[in-house]
């Protein structure tokens, strides 16, 4: 080979060389990596407690206090909590996906940097936590969309990360105030005041449930109570005021404010007139300035004390209710709960547990027509004096305990008075105020003896019956009874053809017999002749008793009426029943 040739060759080498060594000095390359960890910073997020954000001349300096982040610059006031432990979290979990080194010295190192956004960069942050501190410098981004170049105060490297920290960062100092109205849950607050168009109210919350303290002591919806604070607590602040002029001394004209309390805290918050476009200027207690927030906050805030009483008829935990007691001038009775039954307390006959249920469950659900009076003045105009007609609800212990003395406790005591205008007055004996209730509402209410009598009508066995006779109006009686032998004969027929199919298909119909319910005695029709009576004579200790049941026309949907001589009142027995004993009946007689 000529000299003159291998001399080129040589020359071309060291041009590579040196073109490449250019770029790999100029370009993000993983050079010099270290084994070990790729975050940028070692963080225990528990202990940090100071940030400081440097972004030009502008600065936001947070703290962390026992409730959350406290903003101090460019004013005190409370923090964004969630948003500062996003960045944190962002920051903790922060890798270097690339990192520069060997970056020359001197003018060359500045120039550099200066290529990187970081000899003199305008975003710093300061970040100090249990004896430590770290001071990032965020430069300029790279040509990678979503990466910038990042510097850690005391290491040498230039490092590529995720730019998501920087843009936190770069957030106007307002982003990091409290957007809340409140710091507080709204399952944590528990007293309200409330000065508003409709006059001063007063609420707090017990164990389980709201009681409105003023203008009047009554019960408070809790579903409307919870409603609006989640409302209020739930609106957003949309905007700023101006600092220098508009604090909460300065709101004038309010015509709505509320004090809102949780535990040892509470807040106050103060409306003022509207401010374009749709929105209204709330001053916070302890808080700087004034606030924008949705004029729709304050449109749900225009209320009246009856808005947020409690429009049922009572409130108590039907759990606890062992004993209901029904008193008025034409019968008095008392039921009580033994294990899973309930009874009537005089004759302990079995009460029908579906009754019960319903009556507890109409006095706990129905809503109040109209609030009549907020002073139990004057009770005999409303015929409440006495009432027309009480019912109690009470539980009962058998032994003393912390909370109560053995004995009945009363947990509701609902007074009934005179109708007037489609509804009647009631009252609370526990409560003060007048109330009406729509007479519609209350004939579905079952509260009279007859209507909780058990569904079952006979309460005996087959063995228990030793004749049955059936008589329609104008035919022959049907009459079948035991011979001496225990078997069941008709009458007139003598030998096994008496004892027949359908004469046991009736008598198993029969002790089975069970009404569809029990009727009030004002929706009983007169003159309900029958249009079939069974007579039942008994054997055994009741020897010689009989017992009569009579089934009446039929009523509305086809079921028919029916009484029992050995119970008061009148049950609607279903289509199917009768239709059961009207078949077997034939097949008894044939």
């Amino acid at each position: 080979m000529r000299l003159r040739t291998t001399l080129t060759l040589v020359g071309i080498a060291l041009g590579l060389a040196l073109f490449i060594y250019l770029l790999d000095r100029r370009s993000p390359s993983p050079r010099g990596h270290e084994t070990g960890s790729l975050n940028v910073v070692d963080l225990d997020l528990g202990t940090v407690n100071h940030l400081l954000i440097q972004n030009g001349e502008s600065k936001v300096e947070l703290a962390r206090n026992e409730s959350g982040w406290v903003l101090q610059q460019p004013l005190p006031d409370r923090a964004d909590t969630p948003l500062i432990e996003q960045l944190l979290d962002s920051l903790a979990l922060l890798h270097w996906e690339d990192e520069l080194v060997n970056l020359g010295r001197g003018e060359q190192r500045k120039q550099r940097l200066r290529e990187f956004g970081l000899f003199k960069p305008k975003l710093r942050l300061r970040i100090d936590g249990a004896g430590r501190s770290w001071d990032l410098s965020f430069g300029s981004n790279t040509a990678v969309e979503g990466r910038t170049y990042l510097r850690v105060q005391g290491k040498e490297p230039v490092y590529v990360v995720s730019s998501a920290p920087k843009d936190f960062l770069t957030r106007k100092p307002d982003d990091f105030r409290d957007h809340r109205l409140t710091p507080f849950l709204t399952a944590q607050i528990d007293r309200a005041e409330l000065h508003l168009s409709g006059g001063l109210m007063v609420l707090h919350r017990t164990r389980d449930d709201w009681e409105m303290d003023r203008p009047i002591r009554a019960r408070a919806s809790d579903s409307r109570v919870a409603d609006l604070l989640a409302r209020i607590n739930g609106a957003m602040i949309e905007g700023f005021a101006d600092i220098n002029q508009e604090t909460m001394g300065e709101v004038s004209g309010q015509n709505q404010t509320l004090t809102l309390g949780a535990g040892d805290q509470q807040v106050e918050l103060a409306f003022d007139g509207d401010r374009p476009p749709d929105r209204q200027l709330v001053a916070i207690s302890n808080r700087p300035g004034a606030f924008l927030v949705n004029q729709e906050l304050s449109r749900a805030l225009d209320l009246h004390p009856n808005d947020l009483r409690d429009r049922k008829v009572a409130r108590f935990n039907p759990d606890l209710v062992d004993r209901i007691g029904i008193n008025s001038a034409q019968q008095t009775f008392t039921m009580a709960r033994r294990e899973d039954q309930w009874v009537f307390t005089d004759d302990h006959r079995p009460a029908n547990p579906d009754a019960v249920n319903r009556l507890i469950q109409k006095v706990t659900s129905q809503d109040v027509e109209a609030f009549v009076a907020d002073a139990a003045v004057d009770l005999t105009r409303y015929g409440l004096e006495p009432p027309e007609r009480k019912i109690t609800f009470s539980s009962y212990a058998s032994e003393n305990t912390a909370e109560s003395n053995a004995g009945e406790l009363s947990l509701c005591t609902l007074l009934l008075g005179k109708s007037e205008n489609g509804g009647t007055y009631a009252r609370l004996a526990e409560e003060p105020f007048v109330f009406s209730i729509a007479d519609s509402a209350l004939a579905g209410w079952p509260m009279n003896r007859e209507e909780f009598q058990s569904l079952d009508l006979l309460p005996f066995q087959r063995g228990d019956l030793a004749e049955v006779t059936l008589q329609r109006p104008g035919q022959t009686a049907v009459r079948v009874s035991r011979d001496a032998t225990g078997r069941w004969r008709k009458e007139g027929v003598a030998g096994p053809a008496a004892d027949t199919a359908g004469i046991q298909e009736f008598l198993n119909a029969l002790v089975t017999l069970r009404a569809e319910r029990w009727l009030a005695p004002s929706a009983v029709p007169a003159n309900q002749a029958p249009v079939l009576t069974i007579t039942l004579r008994l054997r055994g200790p009741a020897a010689g008793n009989t017992i009569t049941l009579q089934v009446g026309p039929p009523a509305d949907g086809g079921a028919h009426y029916g009484t029992v001589s050995n119970l008061s009142g009148t049950f609607l027995l279903g289509p199917g029943e009768v239709a059961e004993l009207e078949r077997v009946m034939v097949a008894g007689s044939g």
